[in-house]
């Protein structure tokens, strides 16, 4: 019984996270906007792509320093990261011929300016504290091999990227040390060897930090001095460092809930590096860009903040009279700490582009993750994508009845003494992170206990549960049993009309040999582009069909 519950716990949080990954878009509309004055790609990792990072995730258009930078110095913007690649994936996806490889190698060919952050996951990525505990033993066996491979593909990846486009200028991030004694990428039992390790000194986990991340960066400093020129440095680990050293609280906050991704602000002070860069490099003006950050955080202010706590004129006069980005940034983040943004039903700007003239219409006909397909679990002929004339776009999946069926009658089991507790499957996540602390990261001023608030957050990006009637007495068992102890009830049954829909707008856009449909859920720049797009595919009889590919969970659907 235990393992039948923690099986449908586990398929309940692959839903939610499937509809949140294929919901992470932007917005669309007519009259396409060419007045960009440069091309930014950027390349990378998680730290980067902003899917975690972003709080909410409906802001990752305002938070991120792709899109702050984009909208600041008025760049057209293409955020091209992969959450979880290694140097070695980035190389791949950047010789690779599948579509998304393809579509983001275009994007390089066009660049004026390729930001590349990356190496996290090579040393970083799997299990942090126990490559911690070696560095403090002196045992760099595992580590050397892991930084070698890292080496070699980051230097591949460099000469790709020159090859593609030897015209660019390309700028490297390094990375920051993200471990502290409170962070929660090491267990209690691994802080608990290291600080053995070190006579009860706790600051040897920070000192651990240091030397990884030292040998780490020296991959990004070592190919410079090798190959000068080859592209410029931002130093994001020393600003960190400097910040984490001055103040803690302050340093600590640049820091997301699971202490490997940038905060919102983190991700604004990569952004003041980042800027400084541009404009020494010639390739920005700083007043101009000022004037647009100002007026971007105001905006910012205004949508998320009103009718709260905060003092909008207050902050409003703060932003405007300041003289720097980090000055507009100070103004900005102390003010908002701890207040919940109100960031649901609020109105759209869409963004400019072409729409179709004639609705389209395309049926799913596979839905792979890896090498398995998953289609079968959907009624092919119910789960539409459609296009309209009007801009709007929605992608619709109806759950096979059969596995419907299946679906309720594990309910049913999993629930048959006293109900299935979901508290259960907010443990444990990546490294010592409650699932729990994503998903409130992701939707600030999620309780799990109210259903009808969660279905309410969920549309912030996009996604909506259809067929649930909050008058029937399924529903409403649903509810209070949720609200009473976040259970789902004995004898509750999934609706049989439930099916998922994502919807917002789209625009259409010839990249290279590909003509890309662009999906939007939220508000984006009139430059910048959303997360999810389908690449269009003609036929020699000129029928058409599309792919989208969500290369993070490595999940490809088509549809004819």
């Amino acid at each position: 019984m235990k393992t039948v519950k923690k099986i449908i716990c586990g398929l309940l949080c692959f839903v939610i996270a499937v509809s949140l990954v294929m919901a992470m878009v932007v917005y669309v509309r007519n009259n396409k906007d060419d007045g960009y004055t440069k091309t930014i790609v950027y390349l990378g990792d998680s730290l980067s792509e902003g899917i975690l990072g972003s709080s909410p995730f409906s802001e990752r258009d305002s938070y991120c320093y792709y899109s702050i930078i984009g909208r600041s110095n008025n760049y057209r913007y293409i955020e091209s990261s992969v959450s979880g690649d290694t140097t070695l994936l980035l190389h791949r996806r950047l010789t690779a011929t599948d579509t998304p490889s393809l579509v983001r190698q275009y994007h390089v060919t066009q660049a004026d300016i390729i930001h590349v952050s990356i190496l996290g996951n090579d040393l970083l990525g799997g299990n942090i504290g126990q490559t911690a505990i070696e560095a403090v033993q002196g045992n760099y066996a595992r580590i050397n091999t892991m930084l070698d491979r890292a080496s070699e593909y980051f230097g591949l990846s460099i000469e790709r990227i020159k090859e593609l486009n030897p015209d660019a200028v390309i700028l490297v991030n390094t990375l920051y040390n993200p471990l502290d004694a409170a962070s929660t990428l090491l267990s209690q039992a691994q802080k608990d060897d290291l600080i053995e390790l070190a006579d009860g000194d706790s600051s040897i986990i920070r000192i651990a930090g240091v030397d990884l991340l030292t040998r780490l960066n020296a991959i990004v400093y070592d190919y410079l001095e090798e190959h000068p020129d080859a592209y410029e440095i931002v130093d994001v680990y020393t600003a960190f460092n400097q910040r984490y050293n001055e103040d803690y609280d302050e340093g600590i906050a640049l820091f997301y809930g699971d202490w490997l991704h940038p905060s919102n602000e983190g991700h604004a002070l990569i952004t003041h590096l980042l800027q400084d860069k541009l404009v020494e490099l010639g390739l920005a003006d700083y007043d101009y860009a000022l004037s647009r950050y100002k007026v971007l955080r105001i905006e910012q202010l205004e949508r998320l903040f009103t009718n709260t706590t905060v003092n909008i004129d207050s902050v409003t006069t703060a932003i405007a009279e300041a003289d720097s980005f980090e000055e507009v940034t100070r103004a900005y983040f102390p003010s908002i700490r701890g207040v919940t943004p109100l960031y649901t039903g609020k109105p759209i700007t869409l963004r400019k582009g072409e729409i179709f003239s004639e609705t389209k219409e395309y049926h799913l006909d596979s839905l792979t993750m890896g090498a398995d397909d998953f289609a079968a679990f959907l009624d092919k002929e119910q789960s539409v994508f459609t296009y309209r004339t009007d801009g709007t776009f929605s992608m619709k999946l109806v759950p096979d009845e059969m596995m419907l069926g299946l679906a309720n009658i594990a309910l049913y089991q999993a629930t048959l003494h006293g109900g299935l507790d979901l508290s259960e499957s907010l443990g444990k996540g990546n490294f010592d992170t409650g699932i729990e602390v994503y998903l409130s990261s992701v939707f600030p001023g999620l309780d799990f206990h109210y259903f009808d608030q969660i279905l309410e957050l969920l549309s912030s990006v996009g996604v909506y549960l259809n067929g649930i009637d909050f008058e029937d007495e399924n529903i409403i068992m649903l509810q209070d049993s949720m609200e009473e102890s976040m259970t789902i009830p004995q004898g509750f049954v999934l609706p049989d009309n439930l099916s998922i829909e994502i919807k917002g707008n789209y625009f259409v856009e010839q990249e290279g040999e590909f003509t890309n449909i662009h999906m939007c859920v939220g508000n984006v720049s009139q430059d910048g582009y959303p997360f999810l797009y389908a690449t269009m595919h003609t036929e020699a009889d000129g029928s058409t069909w599309i792919e989208t590919a969500i290369e993070v969970s490595k999940i490809t659907v088509t549809a004819k």
